[in-house]
């Protein structure tokens, strides 16, 4: 999110922003590791005047938040997503093990990345309006439904009214994209958003296409049917 214009994070969801310490990236580092095989640091030491006062004004603005890197979220596999609606939670969410955040802090500190962490408005979005787009020279090569293994009759019942909408969508920021090749997240509901931006890699979920013979994405709106 750090290599968003500003055009991305007007279609997004709002959010403030919190540029961590290298003191901060550290605890949060240790806290991450999936196995602890090291005595941590006190958590006293992630936390700042500064930290309490930005995370208390956006559940003010916001109501409940998403905490998250540049890169990804903090969510875990196999878990739902749930939002922060309190200093303690949010503490809780950020402060647990969880490999995959873990690998980028490493990155990051390893590279001398600046470590931005962003609270994000929460939203509820149905399972049915989030879809996933794959972007190649910033031209749309396939949409998927993205929760891909469950019949959604909302998606059946408009699957072109949707279709359209979605190419329309990420048709007018393409041209913003950070990268030629992409793969977009959006929501459809309660209002078109974009939710995020992913490398357009083997190791994204293709979720209805498939990664075999250099990909089949043939333009298409798949979906469950």
């Amino acid at each position: 999110m750090e290599q968003w214009p500003q055009p991305l994070h007007d279609v997004s969801f709002r959010v403030e922003q919190i540029e961590l310490s290298e003191l901060q990236a550290n605890v949060l580092l240790a806290f991450t590791r999936p196995v602890q095989r090291e005595r941590k640091p006190p958590a006293e030491d992630f936390i700042s005047e500064e930290l309490r006062d930005t995370v208390e004004i956006a559940l003010g603005d916001f109501g409940q938040v998403l905490p998250r890197l540049g890169l990804l979220s903090f969510k875990r596999p196999r878990e739902p997503v749930k939002p922060v609606s309190s200093f303690e939670t949010f503490l809780d969410c950020v402060l647990s093990p969880n490999a995959r955040v873990h690998s980028i802090l490493r990155s990051a500190l390893r590279n001398d990345f600046a470590c931005i962490m962003y609270l994000r408005e929460w939203h509820d979005i149905p399972n049915y309006a989030e879809f996933r787009v794959f972007v190649k020279d910033r031209k749309i090569i396939g949409i998927s439904q993205y929760n891909c293994t469950v019949k959604y009759p909302e998606i059946a019942s408009q699957a072109d009214l949707l279709a359209g909408r979605i190419a329309d969508f990420v048709t007018s920021i393409a041209g913003s994209l950070p990268v030629d090749d992409a793969i977009v997240d959006v929501a459809v509901e309660p209002n078109m958003r974009l939710i995020d931006i992913n490398p357009f890699l083997r190791n994204t979920d293709p979720c209805l296409f498939s990664w075999s013979n250099g990909g089949d994405f043939d333009q298409t709106f798949r979906f469950v049917r």
